[in-house]
């Protein structure tokens, strides 16, 4: 049972955001933000969070070093830049 509370709450915590922005993946919500159509901050920042809520509802595992370096390529600079991942 706890195991559906805690779903149920992750799924309604991830459409808040996906609401807040007016998309319906958070994938959305980068691309956004890429076209100068939402600023960065806080943005950014529920981006992120509604990626992790995503995965986490599909099961998904996050790879922790390739999850750093996603990130870090996304804030070269201070900004998003267009590679997904450091080479």
């Amino acid at each position: 049972m706890r195991i559906k509370v805690t779903t149920f709450k992750h799924r309604k915590k991830l459409e808040k955001i996906l609401s807040k922005y007016g998309v319906k993946e958070p994938e959305e919500i980068e691309r956004k933000i890429k076209r100068g159509e939402l600023p960065e901050h806080p943005t950014y920042e529920d981006f992120l969070s509604a990626l992790a809520l995503k995965n986490y509802l599909e099961g998904k595992s996050v790879d922790r070093d390739e999850s750093k370096s996603t990130i870090a390529s996304r804030n070269v600079n201070g900004g998003i830049n267009d590679e997904d991942s450091i080479q």
